[in-house]
């Protein structure tokens, strides 16, 4: 079992690269940043920090998008933190959520998320590429650059482009012994389809986390996060998706709800913001909690990744929102990662 976290820079830059510091301490093998510049601080000016003052977590956005990063800026980007972390970065490309929400865009379509890689890729490893139609060139990169390109994916489609043409995929799907099943299969007939096989291809599956003395009040302190993970799930449709019958609708109801400017947006210990109301209201918090999260007690959560282990999950991708950042990394590497040692 290997273990990657996500923080995003929602402190000045400093604050950030302390966290960053604390992860790599703590054994986190990924560090992703994550990309939403109107509610947080900017992805690659917060990135080079991390290049610079980390020394062995692999690195780099989580997630970003076609939308508000043109392919030749993120291929520059990309190759530019790479110079300040050689064989250390990586990128995650999905539809784009609250960066283009909150500027009133629509996502990108599963056909602008494959030529986006493409273009991004062949600009580090030819210096030059074609996208919607336009030639693009990145002259001051020597061809022939290889930084990892994963895709963001939450749905069968998705899942089968990863597989298809992406060196990883990060799972939005969850955690359940069925969805797991699917999720593998998607990756699989994708990976099939293009020749290659399901080893080459980095499967990290994103989880939800808390440590607590018991599973409510760990769930309590992620219910902004698994509202998030409920929205993904639920866009642009529910089909294919192992979401039970009867909590169709009020998912459809979270999907249309949600507040963007709020995303994975968390206060103080006992406040609670209207994302994670939602989830109570509408009945879906538990049900969130089951398929996103590993939550409770140290003994607990090592109990639930052991079962899910066993169903062929072996990375595990943790994203953070809520403020106790430093204590919660200490007590999961001290008390969790190191069960799996």
């Amino acid at each position: 079992m290997r273990f990657g976290i996500t923080i995003p820079p929602e402190v000045a830059l400093p604050g950030y690269i302390a966290w960053a510091q604390v992860a790599e301490e703590c054994g986190f093998e990924l560090f992703g940043v994550t990309d939403s510049q109107s509610i947080r601080r900017e992805l690659y000016v917060n990135l080079a920090g991390v290049a610079l003052n980390t020394r062995r977590m692999r690195i780099g956005p989580r997630v970003t998008n076609p939308v508000t990063r043109h392919p030749a800026v993120t291929a520059s980007a990309l190759a530019t933190a790479e110079e300040a972390a050689p064989g250390r970065v990586l990128a995650a490309i999905g539809s784009g959520f609250a960066a283009i929400r909150n500027i009133d865009e629509p996502p990108a379509k599963l056909a602008d998320l494959r030529d986006y890689l493409l273009a991004v890729r062949e600009l580090h490893t030819k210096g030059r590429a074609v996208w919607r139609g336009k030639a693009l060139n990145l002259t001051w990169v020597r061809p022939g650059l290889k930084i990892p390109l994963f895709l963001s994916a939450h749905g069968p489609k998705t899942l089968q482009l990863a597989g298809e043409i992406a060196d990883g995929v990060v799972v939005g799907t969850g955690v359940t012994r069925e969805v797991v099943a699917d999720t593998l299969a998607q990756v699989r007939i994708g990976a099939e389809r293009a020749g290659r096989r399901m080893e080459d291809i980095e499967v990290w599956w994103l989880v939800m986390a808390y440590i607590a003395e018991d599973r409510a009040t760990a769930v309590d302190r992620i219910r902004t996060s698994l509202a998030a993970m409920g929205h993904e799930l639920a866009r642009p449709t529910t089909d294919g998706k192992f979401i039970p019958a009867h909590l169709i609708e009020p998912m459809k109801q979270l999907n249309a709800s949600y507040q963007a400017q709020q995303h994975v947006v968390t206060g103080a210990k006992g406040e609670t913001r209207h994302n994670a109301r939602l989830l109570d209201e509408l009945g879906l918090t538990q049900y969130l909690a089951d398929r996103y999260a590993i939550a409770g007690s140290a003994a607990d959560c090592v109990e639930r990744l052991r079962e899910i282990e066993g169903w062929g999950v072996n990375r595990v991708w943790l994203s953070i929102h809520f403020p106790e950042k430093d204590e919660f990394m200490r007590a999961w590497s001290r008390d969790v990662m190191a069960r799996f040692a």
